[in-house]
């Protein structure tokens, strides 16, 4: 047999909880199971025991083995680890100052897109051409004068057709209807009895307006005189 390593002395507080635990009567079952166990791996041989003299023989081994067992329980006990605690600590949330978490006010987009798309649609004012409208309208005018006058004639009044062709010529002296009005101004001599005036009105005319259209008639209206 080989030498067992020395066993370490019992705590002291172990030792204590073996003397103070009560030791349990082992049940007739138990003690049978014991008994049979022993008489297998040869530690009691199978003698025929007086009755009563069993339990008596089997109570210290049965003792041990539910003693063991109580002491191994109890030093489980003592020695198991004890669970670590996890703590859990709530981190602070930072919260922002006032200043901080005040939000410039932004001006909608959508407003600052609509003047400039109204700004960018409208189109540009050009100058109105000076020069196109007076001519217009002077031609407007000339033309409504000359009328009149011609009116005038018709209606036997040479003196007011003679009124209405000069002040034609004040205004328009360089007019478009300049050669117009110097045939209804020959007419109109001829027609007040002014018949020098009225030739030399209408040579002046034939000599600046040589293919105009109104010779035919000024050179009618010469042929009138008497």
């Amino acid at each position: 047999m080989t030498d067992l390593d020395p066993i370490d002395p019992l705590d002291p507080e172990l030792a204590k909880l073996f003397r103070d635990e009560p030791t349990p009567e082992p049940s007739a079952g138990m003690q049978a199971r014991v008994a049979a166990k022993l008489a297998t791996s040869g530690v009691l041989t199978p003698v025929v025991t007086p009755v009563g003299v069993l339990p008596k023989l089997l109570m210290p081994i049965t003792t041990f083995v539910v003693g063991a067992g109580v002491g191994v329980a109890v030093l489980a006990t003592l020695q198991a680890p004890t669970a670590e605690r996890v703590v859990y600590i709530d981190r602070p949330v930072a919260t922002l100052p006032p200043s901080v978490r005040a939000v410039p006010t932004v001006p909608p987009v959508s407003a600052s897109i609509s003047a400039v798309t109204s700004s960018a649609a409208a189109p540009p004012r050009l100058p109105a051409v000076a020069s196109s409208a007076p001519a217009h309208d002077d031609l407007l005018e000339e033309r409504v004068l000359l009328d009149a006058s011609r009116a005038k004639l018709s209606g036997g009044d040479a003196a007011a057709a003679m009124v209405l062709l000069a002040e034609h010529e004040r205004r328009f002296a360089r007019g478009r209807l300049v050669e117009e009005r110097d045939a209804l101004a020959v007419q109109a001599l001829v027609n007040a009895g002014r018949y020098d005036e009225a030739r030399t009105r209408a040579a002046a005319l034939e000599r600046r307006y040589p293919n105009s259209v109104y010779l035919p008639a000024v050179n009618i209206t010469l042929e009138s005189i008497p």
